[in-house]
Order: C-alpha cells, then sequence, then structure tokens
C-alpha cells in the first residue's frame, strides 16, 4: 500500500543546508504496527511527515496505493490525508474552540459525511471518554487528550495511522494504555510509530526500522516465538517457567541474573520476541485502489471558526476597528460634501418643509453664461402643477407696469411727518433692524372661490384671516370695489408687524392719527400705494415665523455681520411665502392696468423689462437701454417721424426700429459733411431740433393733467421735430441724388463681467425708419430712466433670441408638498442645465453655494487626501491584525490541514474574519458619518444660518463605506491568508 523510493529531504536555513533524508527506500504492509527509531534529529520524525503528506520530499518518490506524490497537487495533498491517514500527535493537537465530540467528528465531516451516533458513542466508550464529548480538551487530562486524538483519527475509517511520540508526554502507565490501544488497531490498519521508547518498541512492534542520519541502518522484523526451555536470559529480566525443575545450566543462569541484579520473572509460559531482517513485501493481487476524498468543511464550522477568532486580541480588534471607522467615517463624510448634488439638495429642502413653501420664476438657458428671465402664463402654472403636484399661484411684480407703479418701498423719505407715520411707508435700510427691513415684492390674487367655508381659511395654503378681536372693524377678503370706493385689499401678518414697528419710531405712536399697539388696530386703516389709497381689510396669518429669526428684531445690519448669514436665510424664508405680497381680489390687477392705461411688460436677458407698447392699434416691443447702440459716423440717413404722411408703414419688420425724438440731437450734433452749404443747412435745421428739444416746457415736466392741455403741449413739439427733420430730408435730396432714406445701425449684447469676455456677442442690424414722439399719449416710462429705448418688432425680439411667449406673473408661490416624488419632480426643473429652468426667488443660499463651490472643491480634495491616508492607514492596522489573528491560529490551522482541510476553507475562514470586522467597521463608519453629517448641517443651520443640507449623507455613501470597507478587509488579508495557505501543514503545526 505504501512505498518510499529514494526518498531525499533538504532543509535549507541561514546556517546552511541540512539533509534530513538520504536516499530512504522502504515498503509498508496494509497492516501492522511500524516503529520508526532513532536519536533524535535522524531524520525518524521528517520521513514521518512525509509519508503523511503534511512535509514535500526533495528527491525520489512515494506511492500510495498506486498514486504518485510527485503527481499530486496541493488539492490532491489534502484529499490524501482526509481520505487515507489518521495523525497522533504527542502534543495531541486537538482543537481548543471545539468539544471532544466535535474534535472527533470533524474528521467525518471533511468527508462528508454524516456522523453515525452510535459509533461516535461505541468509540468514546471504547477509549473511555464517553463522560467528557461535552467538555473541551483543556478540561481533560493528557492520557484523555490522547484517546481523543486516537478516536479523531479512527472515526473516519484511515488506512494509515501515523503516530509521533504519541506517549512523550504521558506517564508510564498511560503510554502503556495508548500503546495497547495502537497494537490493536494495527491489526487492521497499517500503523506508523515515530518513538525512542525503546521498551515500546520491542515489545509492541512488528516491525523496526531504525534510522541513523536520515537513512535506513536496520529493518527487522519481530515475531512472537514460544521457548522450550525452563529458562530465558534477557537483556534486563529473565523468566522462568513456574514450577519446573530447573537442571545445572539454568540454575547457573538464575544465580548469574541474581548477582547481575536483573528482574526475575515466574511465568506459566516463555514467549521472546525473535528479531529477523525484514523480507520484500509482497503485493496484493487485485486490490482496488482507493478513490480520494475531496475536503467538504462545512461553512457553518468554517465561519465558527473564524469568529472565535476575533476573541483571539480583543484589545487589538478594538484599536483596529476605531482606527477603521475613524477612516471610512471621515472618507464618508467628506465623500458627502464631494458628492453635493443642488438638485437632491433641493429635493431634501423641498421635502423637509424648512421653508414650508417656496417661490419660483422661470428662466431660459441661452448658453453657459446667461440665463433669459421669462415672466409665467397660467397655462405654465397649470402645467406646473400638474407635473410636482404642487399649488402654485401666480405672482404680480409690484413694480412693473403689468400691474401699476408703486412707491411704498421705492425712495428714502423721512419717516415722520407732523407727528404721524405717513401712510405712505418707506423703509430706511439705515434705520431698521433686520426684521422689520422687508418690503412688499408682489400682489397675489385670491377670489372667494379659494376661501374654505370656514371663511377664514385660504385653500391649499393653510392661510388664514386674522380676526380682530378688540373689536369694531370687521375683517374680510378684499372684494374688487365698486365705481366711486376705496378699494380693499390684505397684507401679512408680517407686513403688518413691520407696519406696526415703524410706528412705534414715533414718540406718540401714531399711524394714520391712530395709536398701533398690535397688528389688529391696522384693521379699516388705509395705505397708500402710487398715489392711490387703498383700506387694510383683511390681516393673512401665513404661518408663524420661525423663533430663530427672533434675534434679528435687535440686530441692525452694518452694525453685526455675524446676523448676515441669518438675514438672509430670513429674506428666503419670506420670499418663499407670501408674507411680503399684497393680498387682492381676483381681477385687481386687470382693473388696475385698465385704470392707469398702463402697458404690458415682459422680461429679457439679464433680468431687462421689455415693455409692450402699441403703435397704431399694432403691437411691438421696446428693447431695453441695457443694450448698447453704434452711433451714427456721418449724416447720410433721415429720420422720420411716426406718422404714415411720408410713406413709412408705422407697423415696424424684423429689421426695421423706431428710436425717440429726444435722441435725434445725439446723432445729429457734430455732422461733418464736405459741402459747407449743405453742411450749414444741416446745422441751422440741427440748431432749430435742439432748440425744440429745449422748450421751456419740455415733455418730460408737462404736469398738467388734462387731456387737451397735454395734447396741445406734445403737438407743438412734435410739429417743430417734424419741420426740422423735413428741412433735413429735403438739404440732402438736393445735395445727394444717391441719397439712402434708411440708416443701418448694430444692437450689441454687452459684456457682463469677466466671465463674459470670451462668450460671443450678439450682433444684429435693424434699419432706423422713423422717430416716435409718445405712446397712447402718456410717454412711455422707463424703468432705468437712462435713456428712452428703441423700438422693435415682436420679430425683432425673437431675432435677437427674445423669447416673447410669456405670461403676467413675475414669479409664482405654492406652500411645499411633502411628497418626496413632488420634491425630486420641482428640484429637478429647477436643476436644468439648458432650456427652460425653474430658480428659487432671492434664495441666497444657492448663490453662497454656487459662489463658493470651487473653494468648496477645493476643501473636499484636501480632506479625501486625509481619509485616503487614513484609509491606507486602516489596511495596515488590519493587515497587522490579520496577520496576528493567523500567528496566534497556526497550530489550529496545521491541525486542520493535517486533518485533510483544504486550502480554500483555511483562507475562506480568515477572510470571513476579516469580512466581519470590515463589516462591523463599515456598520459603525455609517452611523458616525451619519452623525457627523446631522452635526455639520446642525452647525451650518445653527451658526451658518444656512438652512439647506448641505452635507447628504444617504444610500451612495454607505455603499462606499460598505464597500471601501469590505475591499480594505479583503486587501488586508489577502497576502496574510495566502501566505498561511502555501505554508506546509508541518510548518504549521510546530509551535515556534
Amino acid at each position: 500500500m505504501l512505498e518510499l523510493i529514494d526518498v531525499r529531504k533538504v532543509y535549507t536555513t541561514k546556517a546552511g543546508d541540512t539533509v534530513a533524508l538520504k536516499g530512504v527506500s522502504i515498503k509498508f504492509a496494509d497492516k501492522g504496527l511500524v516503529f520508526i527509531s532513532g536519536k533524535s534529529g535522524c531524520g525518524k520524525t521528517t520521513l514521518l511527515n512525509t509519508i503523511g503528506g503534511l512535509d514535500k520530499i526533495d528527491g525520489g518518490e512515494i506511492i500510495v496505493d498506486g498514486k504518485k506524490f510527485s503527481e499530486f497537487t496541493p488539492s490532491d495533498y489534502d484529499s490524501y490525508r482526509n481520505t487515507m491517514v489518521g495523525f497522533v500527535f504527542q502534543e495531541y493537537n486537538l482543537l481548543n474552540e471545539y468539544s471532544i465530540e466535535k474534535n472527533i467528528n470533524i474528521a467525518d465531516e471533511l468527508q462528508g459525511r454524516k456522523t453515525d451516533v452510535n459509533e461516535l458513542k461505541g468509540l468514546l466508550k471504547k477509549f473511555e471518554i464517553e463522560e467528557y464529548e461535552k467538555r473541551k480538551p483543556n478540561q481533560l487530562s493528557g492520557g484523555q487528550k490522547q484517546r481523543v486524538a486516537i478516536a479523531r483519527a479512527l472515526i473516519k475509517n484511515p488506512k494509515i495511522i501515523l503516530a509521533d511520540e504519541p506517549t512523550g508526554a504521558l506517564d508510564s502507565a498511560t503510554g502503556i494504555q495508548v500503546m495497547d490501544l495502537l497494537k490493536e488497531l494495527s491489526k487492521d490498519k497499517l500503523v506508523i510509530v515515530v518513538s525512542h521508547e525503546k521498551s515500546f518498541a520491542e515489545k509492541y512492534a512488528d516491525r523496526i526500522v531504525r534510522i541513523v542520519d536520515g537513512q535506513v541502518v536496520e529493518d527487522v522484523t519481530l515475531n512472537d516465538v514460544d521457548v522450550k526451555e525452563n529458562v530465558y536470559d534477557g537483556e534486563e529480566e529473565i523468566f522462568i517457567k513456574s514450577g519446573a525443575k530447573l537442571n545445572d545450566s539454568e540454575t547457573k543462569l538464575l544465580v548469574n541474573a541474581v548477582e547481575e541484579k536483573k528482574k526475575i520473572r515466574l511465568t506459566d509460559k516463555i514467549t521472546i520476541r525473535q528479531r529477523k531482517k525484514t523480507e520484500q513485501i509482497q503485493e496484493k493481487e487485485n486490490q482496488e485502489p482507493v478513490t480520494f476524498i475531496k475536503s467538504r468543511m462545512k461553512f457553518k464550522s468554517v465561519a465558527s471558526l473564524g469568529m472565535k477568532s476575533l476573541v483571539v486580541k480583543p484589545f487589538r480588534l478594538i484599536i483596529t476597528i476605531l482606527l477603521s471607522v475613524i477612516a471610512f467615517a471621515v472618507f464618508g463624510v467628506f465623500d458627502s460634501v464631494a458628492s453635493y448634488n443642488g438638485e437632491r439638495a433641493l429635493s431634501k429642502l423641498l421635502s423637509g418643509g424648512e421653508y414650508g413653501s417656496v417661490a419660483v420664476y422661470n428662466v431660459y438657458n441661452t448658453n453657459n453664461y446667461k440665463n433669459a428671465k421669462l415672466k409665467m402664463s397660467q397655462s405654465h402654472l397649470n402645467s406646473l402643477n400638474r407635473q410636482t403636484g404642487y399649488s402654485f399661484r401666480g405672482v404680480y411684480e409690484i413694480d412693473d407696469d403689468e400691474s401699476f407703479r408703486t412707491n411704498v418701498n421705492s425712495e428714502k423719505r423721512e419717516n415722520f411727518n407732523n407727528g404721524h407715520v405717513p401712510r405712505e411707508i418707506s423703509f430706511s435700510y439705515y434705520n431698521a433692524v433686520e426684521y422689520y427691513n422687508h418690503q412688499i415684492n408682489g400682489i397675489v390674487e385670491f377670489g372667494w372661490g379659494d376661501i374654505a367655508s370656514d371663511g377664514v381659511t385660504i385653500k391649499g395654503y393653510n392661510y388664514k384671516l386674522l380676526p380682530n378681536t378688540s373689536g369694531g372693524f370687521t375683517p374680510s377678503y378684499p372684494e374688487l370695489a365698486q365705481a366711486g370706493q376705496i378699494q380693499s385689499i390684505g397684507i401679512s401678518k408680517y407686513y403688518a408687524e413691520n407696519l406696526r414697528y415703524w410706528s412705534t419710531k414715533n414718540n406718540d405712536k401714531k399711524y394714520d392719527g391712530t395709536t398701533i399697539t398690535n397688528v389688529e388696530d391696522l384693521y379699516g386703516k388705509k395705505i397708500t400705494i402710487n398715489n392711490t389709497e387703498y383700506v387694510i381689510s383683511a390681516i393673512i396669518d401665513c404661518g408663524t415665523v420661525p423663533e430663530k429669526y427672533e434675534p434679528l428684531k435687535t440686530v441692525t445690519p452694518k452694525n453685526n455681520t455675524a446676523s448676515n448669514a441669518l438675514s438672509q436665510d430670513f429674506t428666503t424664508y419670506l420670499n418663499s411665502s407670501c408674507n411680503l405680497c399684497i393680498f387682492a381680489p381676483k381681477g385687481f390687477v386687470n382693473n388696475m392696468r385698465e385704470q392707469n392705461n398702463r402697458v404690458v411688460s415682459y422680461v429679457g436677458n439679464y433680468n431687462e423689462t421689455y415693455y409692450k407698447v402699441a403703435i397704431d392699434n399694432e403691437r411691438d416691443y421696446v428693447l431695453p437701454v441695457f443694450y448698447d447702440v453704434n452711433e451714427f459716423t456721418n449724416l447720410n440717413t433721415i429720420f422720420f417721424d411716426d406718422s404714415s404722411e411720408n410713406g413709412i408703414e408705422p407697423t415696424l419688420k424684423s429689421d426695421e426700429a423706431l428710436i425717440s425724438y429726444k435722441n435725434l440731437s445725439q446723432f445729429l450734433y457734430d455732422v461733418d459733411i464736405n459741402d459747407a452749404e449743405v453742411t450749414r443747412k444741416i446745422n441751422d435745421y440741427t440748431l432749430s431740433i435742439k432748440n425744440t428739444l429745449e422748450l421751456e416746457v419740455p415733455y418730460d415736466n408737462i404736469e398738467t393733467t388734462d387731456v387737451n392741455e397735454r395734447e396741445v403741449a406734445l403737438s407743438a413739439r412734435r410739429s417743430a421735430v417734424n419741420e426740422a427733420v423735413k428741412g433735413i430730408v429735403q438739404v440732402l435730396k438736393e445735395r445727394y441724388e444717391d441719397f439712402n432714406y434708411i440708416k443701418e445701425l448694430t444692437v450689441n449684447e454687452r459684456e457682463y463681467g469677466s466671465n463674459m469676455m470670451s462668450a460671443p456677442l450678439l450682433s444684429k442690424k435693424f434699419k432706423v425708419v422713423g422717430v416716435y414722439f409718445d405712446i397712447n399719449g402718456d410717454g412711455l416710462y422707463v424703468q432705468k430712466g437712462e435713456v428712452d429705448p428703441i423700438v422693435l418688432s415682436s420679430a425683432g425680439l425673437q431675432a435677437l433670441k427674445l423669447n416673447t411667449n410669456q405670461g403676467y406673473y413675475s414669479r409664482a408661490i405654492s406652500t411645499v408638498n411633502s411628497s418626496t416624488i413632488s420634491a425630486n419632480r420641482l428640484s429637478a426643473m429647477m436643476s436644468n442645465e439648458s432650456g427652460y429652468k425653474l430658480v428659487w426667488f432671492e434664495n441666497g443660499i444657492l448663490e453662497i453655494l454656487d459662489d463658493n463651490a470651487e473653494f468648496i472643491g477645493q476643501f473636499v480634495d484636501l480632506f479625501l487626501y486625509i481619509a485616503m491616508a487614513m484609509m491606507v492607514f486602516s489596511i495596515f492596522m488590519l493587515f497587522n491584525y490579520i496577520s496576528t489573528s493567523i500567528v496566534s491560529k497556526r497550530q489550529s490551522i496545521g491541525v486542520l490541514r493535517a486533518l485533510g482541510t483544504g486550502g480554500k476553507s483555511i483562507f475562506l475562514m480568515f477572510l470571513l474574519e476579516s469580512l466581519v470586522i470590515s463589516i462591523i467597521s463599515g456598520l459603525l463608519a455609517s452611523l458616525v458619518s451619519y452623525i457627523a453629517c446631522l452635526f455639520v448641517n446642525s452647525y451650518i443651520l445653527e451658526v451658518m444660518n444656512l438652512t439647506i443640507k448641505f452635507v447628504l449623507f444617504g444610500g451612495r455613501q454607505i455603499a462606499i463605506i460598505t464597500a471601501s470597507s469590505l475591499i480594505t478587509g479583503f486587501l488586508a488579508s489577502l497576502i496574510p491568508i495566502i501566505k498561511i495557505v502555501k505554508e506546509k501543514p508541518v510548518a504549521l503545526i510546530r509551535k515556534d
């Protein structure tokens, strides 16, 4: 069954090579007790290890059941030990992690079969350890441990039992018991024992192979032979048959034995062990080869051993996990910062309900540098509400011409007048605390259909009409006033607080002659807007202002820079709701527009306003003053007024424009023509126009409100300019036969800031075909008032990439929908990078984040590098821990390998250990990261007063931390595990 052919083994050390086996050739039968004897260091243990597959040979061949070791793979060695070999070691080599029962049936498990309970109990009883099956090895005596080891070797029914000094750690009595067991087993199996106990070898061995310096010097077979004589003189004792009559020679042997102080043993029968040279072992014919069984260690057992390894070095484990948690947590926090996503942050801000409501306006991205602001139509709002589930309602801008102009918030005025606060309020930024320094900036219309059945709640907004507990004026939601009546309006409770605050700035605390002690005292009071009186019939409670803004009631801007962020957040809070809006009835704005004959305005690039005007009942547009117009370089053009008598149609084409008659002077002064007469005549007419433009009663200062008087004054100016223009036309016609009646000019977009310097400019040529004097007899209001605008058609504006498909609302306000889906949809619309995009009105927080994006990126990069360094350190710590754990388990690993456990199971065992550490570290790091992010967001909110959750910890960070910890665990354990798996089992079993 087993044959060694010229087996050689050399150990290489720093001191040099040591030859352990020098061409050993031995054949073994399939049963019997074979002793390998010799002095220490002779190579007997090496021989046993090579036979057991615990160590590899350097030369020769070992053949087991017809299979050559030279053809074995590492897996084949494991399968060989698992199938053919049972080991009994001097140090027992039991697994302290397991009970006695588990130590025995682990051999069955490795063979993939379930332990027979009766067989196990029989073994326990046979070896007299049946009472100890649930105990751990450290609770047994040495002899009991060795019997457990023998039982473990036997339960898998091996062909070969290898015992290395099995009695070396036992007392003599126990040693005899163990040898008796091995002798009994050798009747059916090949038992090879390495021992220096000569007496045991002589007594129990069927064969003794003696080795000296790695070579077989003696190979003898021992047989029991009966002695016929009455006395047999052995080397250490003399045997005498009981009751035998001794002859003279036998008596003399006895006397000599007494003199030599030999033991005298009486026995009924004298049997001696006869030694003779071992003859050639004959091979059995037709012997079926054994099929090796691959190791099948259960995952549960692998995991159990791995988990038990965690408690080997508890303090080191805690430190390792702690450092890993810190590293991964830092990594998670800064990845949260690095992965800041505006859309996701907006969604969290919306669904979190920090503001309770949101205000948006619409822009159109024309390129990477600019957005065209667009007014919103009702159809747009309806679509927006359908898509998001919100309830947006349009807000009219309070100072544009689509509604009416107001002086409530315009210029700085005296705050007190004859001891009373005037009804026409104007805030002074430098005199007001932050809390009361906000001004009305919009009009929102609600009708009675929007009021709930309780008569006080606005549907969809949960705004409530504030009752008047003091009696007197009965609050009522505003309705359109009848002719001759004062229009009623509503204001927010917050704005009412503003009015109350400003009234207290006066010593006698009067407002319109009345002492204001609380906001309810404002009911029925009048307020003047744009020289029109309105009565406050409703004070609307838009929700309790959060307490965090209370400090702003005592903080003035310019005096406390620490309040800037809180002030900005408060501004965002107010503008996101209707707190700064006038509450008006349905149709209020249209009614005011009709009464004031105002024109409709639109919004274009850079928030400029385009006023839609009427020229001979045709709708045309006005280009804003933010565009630069090239001046004329010479006078080869003529100008016309807007009357049709000059043959010019008043309706403009896409490439035509009108300029204000007041702009003629800038084009006509200092005309340079190479004809003295022509120059003189043109200069005369130019002077005439100049004089006309400087009449004592100029157009802009006509104070009369009488329509007829205004028309007379305007007609006088129009006639004077027309006559001057006609004179210039006539002179030019006489001088130039090819006189061109058209002047081309170029309109360029103004560059805004250094980031626009490389942006392509939009250039479009327009033909000036006439001048305009006024619009509908009421003049044209220009918001900026710098110069009079140029009149273009809608087609002309579209040629400049300007959107004219707009509505009337400057923005829209809705209460926040707590639905995450709705918040995601709205935030997506607010995060578009091209095309139409919604913008959160007056939200300075988002602007702060955008402005500091580069700094934040650099800050994040720095700490990411720190986090990565800590991760590398964590890998080192985990590597060190796993390596230490493996070292502490070397002998157990060696025992498992000796039992036949495959390298994959050992690899998996320690990999599971490292992965468990990694999972624990990952989970704790995720928790710490989450708490840290909460702290950072809390700090940003409480200290920096930035409501948006800047550091968003979510599934991405958990995944990254978990993946990083698992990868770290895998990488940290990979090298030491591979190293331990590749080591020879014999090297692992050795304690040194």
